[in-house]
């Protein structure tokens, strides 16, 4: 089932778009001006999905956006910091990571790592930051499953997540995309099974999209399309 976007939605300050203004385009937006004010309004998103029970939201930052955690600690006086030159697909990756890196920052501020799990396009890329953020303290991070064999890439990526509620996709891609609506799909029926009236859970996992590039494409892919519409 898809879920709908909600208009004025609290995080919308992030975009631009302001939650609170109520179509009113002229009042001002103050966006996050430093890493430690994005976090806090990355904090204030994640505790409204869980109160509104919203499954799936997505969250991007201008491409090669410096947060200053590429060693996954804030510094509460770390500007953020445009690119200062043409970017790179090392920068992109980066950027990715260090948005990922606000998420594992916040969850142990909230000492609640390990309801938390991190999913990069790759084992590689999951490499890269567990050796950048040493020790994540309870945080799952991994790559999504390749299709091996006779293995069962939603099976596995089942076995990654495990039971925790929160799964941040980094930088995900149809492939990955689709193994997410394919486990998503699979937690769901599962659900329905357990509980067929829905009054005890709703939701398997909470899913957050992170620099996923859903909406602006000249063409959108179907996949994209479907987690652009029912996403948060």
């Amino acid at each position: 089932a898809q879920v709908p976007r909600l208009a004025g939605a609290p995080w919308d300050f992030i975009f631009g778009s302001g939650g609170d203004n109520k179509g009113d385009k002229n009042v001002k937006i103050d966006p996050p001006a430093t890493t430690e004010e994005l976090i806090q309004g990355m904090q204030d998103i994640m505790m409204t999905s869980v109160e509104k029970a919203l499954p799936r939201m997505d969250i991007d930052l201008p491409p090669g956006l410096k947060l200053g955690l590429s060693m996954g600690t804030a510094d509460e006086v770390s500007p953020l910091e445009p690119p200062q030159a043409e970017l790179t697909a090392k920068d992109i990756a980066l950027a990715d990571r260090e948005l990922a890196a606000a998420w594992v920052v916040m969850f142990h501020r909230l000492k609640n790592p390990k309801n938390l799990c991190v999913l990069f396009r790759n084992e590689k890329l999951a490499m890269k930051a567990k050796r950048a953020w040493r020790d994540t303290g309870g945080i799952r991070v991994a790559g999504f499953p390749e299709s091996k064999g006779l293995q069962n890439p939603v099976e596995a990526l089942g076995k990654a997540v495990g039971k925790r509620i929160f799964v941040v996709a980094v930088a995900p891609r149809d492939k990955q995309l689709q193994q997410l609506k394919e486990l998503e799909d699979r937690q769901t029926e599962e659900l329905r099974l357990l509980d067929p009236t829905g009054e005890k859970a709703t939701v398997g996992m909470i899913v957050i999209l992170l620099n996923a590039r859903l909406r602006g494409q000249t063409e959108q892919s179907e996949m994209a399309r479907y987690w652009a519409d029912s996403s948060n």
